[in-house]
């Protein structure tokens, strides 16, 4: 198994499409540029609201010419009521080494003495002959401003948010256009878009290997100065461990964090709403905490995921017999029911999963109401490398939603 943990790219450069990154947040860096799912294809089935951008995970395979480039796509609505129905998607898109879009050799990344600042901040805006991109999130646009006529959006919800914020004062101005391209985080910083961060990979130590087997297949030394190759730029790396990344000061830190914001919000409560959420407390000592002590599903969980507690996504490598890590004995997925890839009729397998840590990183108030939250997001994949073209278009794949609390699928 591999563990996904969350860093500061070194240069928001390196988010671009153009270097196939592995991040959360920010405007999807979409692989094919070209064609990219639809409108509808990102819209929650249940509220009809814009799906939001989550994660893209690179994980190439080395056993087909076509999935030289391979990346998975994670969107979620914001809506936790949505999250608990199954309101997640995912789309898979995958590239040969010779396309249309991407020269065969590695792209230059920069120089680590490169820091924010020095260039302008980028995004992967719309490619030759590709689609208009939504201004707001990066997805497909069907709708522009009716005025100025340069900036696109992908629903008129995204379009009213933007005028509010910013563009009824910059509208048809040369300014605005600008920043379509050079992008300031404008989206990001007014809660449009998740926090960008980049998605760093490691093994997980043996040692803390309770299920089975864990081939990961390091090809590390197979990496050369001419050519490109799958170890070159993809998600599995075998840097320093993070076990040794993670120091108890940075646990501190986000121990400290959450308990700032709470005793804010307890602060800003009257008597009664604190004699309230006080007695709730109460009752989940007795209740709550009591049933997950006898869930010894939940149990594993919990000391697994402590081992490296900043983890935020397990990745199982290709061909490989690792199951997903279950927060709770109910509603677990059943293997057997996954459904078959619905393009080469192939059967799906697990590989990877979202953790509840990486609500921590997003910024979720969870105190709010229908606030964005899960137990783990399981996703499995078509089993074939040869599915698809992907040329031609992104394939969805099946999720599985487990709740801590109350549980659905998807």
């Amino acid at each position: 198994t591999q563990l996904g943990f969350l860093e500061r790219p070194l240069h928001s450069l390196c988010m671009l499409r153009d270097f196939f990154p592995c991040k959360v947040g920010g405007k999807p860096a979409w692989l094919n540029p070209v064609n990219i799912p639809s409108t509808e294809e990102l819209t929650c089935s249940f509220c009809e609201k814009p799906l939001k951008f989550l994660l893209q995970l690179y994980a190439p395979r080395d056993t087909s010419p076509k999935t030289f480039h391979r990346t998975l796509f994670v969107f979620v609505c914001e809506g936790g009521a949505c999250v608990a129905k199954g309101s997640v998607r995912v789309f898979r898109s995958q590239l040969g080494r010779e396309n249309p879009f991407y020269p065969s050799t590695a792209p230059k990344k920069p120089a680590e003495d490169e820091r924010d600042g020095e260039l302008p901040i980028m995004e992967s805006g719309p490619a030759q002959n590709g689609p208009k991109l939504c201004y707001v999130c990066g997805a497909r646009a069907s709708k522009a401003c009716s005025a100025c006529k340069n900036v696109h959006y992908c629903s008129r919800e995204h379009q009213i948010k933007h005028w509010k914020a910013s563009h009824k004062s910059k509208c048809k101005s040369d300014q605005e256009e600008k920043q379509c391209i050079e992008y300031p985080r404008e989206c990001e910083a007014l809660g449009y878009l998740f926090p960008e961060q980049e998605i760093v990979i490691d093994l997980e130590d043996e040692d803390s290997n309770d299920e089975g087997s864990d081939e990961s297949g390091d090809d590390d030394e197979q990496n050369t100065t001419d050519s490109k190759t799958h170890s070159e730029t993809t998600a599995v790396t075998t840097a320093t461990p993070k076990a040794q990344l993670t120091s108890k000061d940075s646990l501190d830190e986000h121990t400290q964090s959450l308990l700032t914001r709470y005793e804010q919000e307890r602060n800003e409560m009257g008597e009664g709403e604190r004699k309230k959420e006080d007695k709730i407390f109460a009752n989940d000592d007795l209740s709550t905490d009591k049933s997950k002590k006898q869930d010894p599903v939940f149990q594993a969980f919990s000391k697994r995921v402590a081992r490296f507690p900043d983890q935020v996504l397990r990745f199982s490598p290709y061909q490989s017999s690792v199951a997903p890590l279950w927060v709770s004995a109910d509603h677990k997925a059943d293997m057997s029911q996954i459904p078959i890839c619905e393009r080469c009729s192939k059967p799906r397998a697990f590989e990877f999963q979202i953790l509840p840590q990486l609500l921590f990183y997003l910024n979720v108030d969870s105190g709010q109401a229908n606030a964005l939250d899960w137990g783990t997001v399981a996703v499995f994949t078509c089993s074939s490398a040869d599915c698809g073209d992907g040329e031609t278009s992104y394939a969805e794949e099946h999720t599985h939603v487990q709740m801590i609390t109350q549980s659905n699928s998807v």
